[in-house]
């Protein structure tokens, strides 16, 4: 049964389109976005929109893992194919868990770094294509 509440990431790895599938462990944090810029209708002093349409859509995932090794090892400049799984807190990876896929990504940045006696961490940003100019890259399924 699913709990309706997430904890933990698991499951994250990057199949690019050519070369070796790179697995992400030591996973902190990961952050899907879908979103755009608002355009907004204002006229005859309107105080407030009259219209609004979301343009210009990207599609990024951030992933935030103390393994710099695995982070590093995701090649830049190659198109694939990034998975990972938002735990269910009672259930794991099992029921209601919701599994993401983000299609047609790559690589855009990566930072890392570590103060003195402190354990080092790094990000790296995925954004995707879409296969069409409509439909999202990022598809995500709860676990039955």
């Amino acid at each position: 049964m699913d709990s309706k509440l997430k904890m933990d990431w698991t499951g994250v790895v990057f199949v690019p389109g050519t070369g070796s599938t790179c697995p992400i462990d030591e996973v902190k944090d990961v952050t899907p976005h879908d979103g755009g810029s608002p355009e907004r209708w204002y006229a005859d002093a309107a105080k407030y929109p009259k219209g609004l349409r979301v343009v210009n859509k990207t599609t990024t995932v951030k992933i935030r893992s103390g393994n710099i090794a695995a982070l590093r090892a995701v090649p830049a400049d190659t198109f694939g194919t990034l998975s990972f799984t938002h735990n269910d807190y009672l259930n794991g990876s099992g029921s209601g868990a919701i599994v993401y896929t983000l299609a047609d990504c790559q690589r855009i940045e990566i930072d890392d770094g570590g103060e003195n006696n402190k354990f080092g961490e790094g990000t790296v940003t995925f954004e995707a294509i879409s296969p069409d100019g409509v439909t999202s890259p990022l598809t995500s399924v709860v676990t039955p």
